[in-house]
């Protein structure tokens, strides 16, 4: 009497279940760090952008003139 399929598997998981979930861990951790960079960017961009002096004033351009300070 033959052993039906499911019995002649091994309890231990085959070389490429292991190699799907390293690659899958790998992306996530490559994910997260490359979310943390952005993160951190931004955090920089943004305290620069606040560090600017703003002494550049407006202009207003009139409907027949020059540009004029507002």
């Amino acid at each position: 009497m033959p052993t039906p399929a499911s019995s002649r598997r091994s309890s231990t998981p085959s070389v490429f279940t292991w190699v799907i979930s390293c690659w899958l861990w790998l992306t996530v951790i490559s994910a997260n760090l490359a979310e943390a960079v952005a993160e951190g960017r931004g955090k920089a961009q943004a305290e620069q952008a606040g560090a600017e002096p703003r002494g550049h004033p407006s202009r207003a351009r009139p409907c027949a003139g020059s540009w004029q300070a507002a």
